[in-house]
């Protein structure tokens, strides 16, 4: 089932967000986890990941005593090493910038909504014909070996079924690939966006809101499983380095039939 913890993680002394990078919230949660889960998704994963992050304080340079880190698993089997890790790992976890060690501790909680069984996320009410999407940290998509940033359907789409695929247990009803050229980008508000990484590296992005109209997906089965993975994506996140946490969605709104 999907879990969302949300962890405060209380800083020694304050610290200058402008020089945490994504590959160091990265590091700083499998500092978190301990060795031995961080071992598991390190190495017993490939290119598709059991996990996503946000934090609250990326790309907001500001100056702060406390972080505030998600972590959204997607697979059951790891829910329990994950927990005991925050319970158990009582050595000290150090977040090291600008050649400076700052200690934290950390206090978690989960909010009961955030726990879903997956079998509860294909229990649709109400199948809606425009959905809006919230991208909160910067995203971006990968298309023919380049970085994409805009949410194409199909990008984003495929994204989500491989993600739902690996880590549901449950097949989709319908194969949606034939339906990606009929989900439409009614409008949108995007600002692209540079990220910076510490080794380096740059990856073009993008934040701000999209509206897809389902309204062309005449198979109802379809249309079904395009809102599922909408809402599947408020764990999984969207599009490249989730792990890192780029790709978070904020939040869905929608117009149903």
């Amino acid at each position: 089932m999907p879990l969302k913890v949300f962890l405060k993680l209380n800083l020694s002394e304050e610290i200058d967000t402008s020089c945490l990078t994504p590959d160091k919230v990265h590091g700083l949660f499998f500092s978190l986890v301990g060795e031995e889960l961080a071992g598991i998704l390190h190495e017993g994963y490939k290119n598709i990941k059991p996990f996503s992050l946000f934090c609250r304080e990326l790309f907001k340079p500001q100056k702060v005593k406390a972080l505030s880190l998600e972590v959204n698993l997607l697979e059951d089997s790891l829910i329990p090493k994950l927990l005991s890790g925050f319970i158990l790992n009582k050595k000290g976890v150090f977040l090291n910038l600008n050649s400076k060690s700052v200690e934290i501790k950390a206090e978690f909680r989960i909010p009961q909504r955030w726990l879903k069984p997956y079998s509860s996320l294909v229990e649709v009410k109400e199948i809606p014909t425009k959905v809006g999407i919230k991208f909160v940290s910067p995203a971006t998509f990968r298309r023919n070996n380049s970085d994409l940033p805009f949410p194409l359907p199909e990008l984003l789409f495929k994204g989500l079924v491989k993600r739902w695929l690996a880590f549901s247990g449950l097949p989709l009803e319908v194969d949606l690939r034939e339906y990606y050229n009929r989900v439409e980008v009614e409008r949108y508000n995007l600002k692209t966006q540079k990220v910076e990484f510490s080794s380096g590296g740059k990856l073009t992005t993008f934040v701000g809101e999209v509206v897809y109209n389902l309204s062309k997906v005449e198979n109802k089965t379809a249309l079904k499983w395009f809102f599922i993975l909408l809402n599947f994506s408020l764990w999984s996140g969207v599009g490249r380095k989730t792990t890192m946490g780029l790709g978070k969605i904020g939040g869905l709104w929608k117009k149903s039939l």
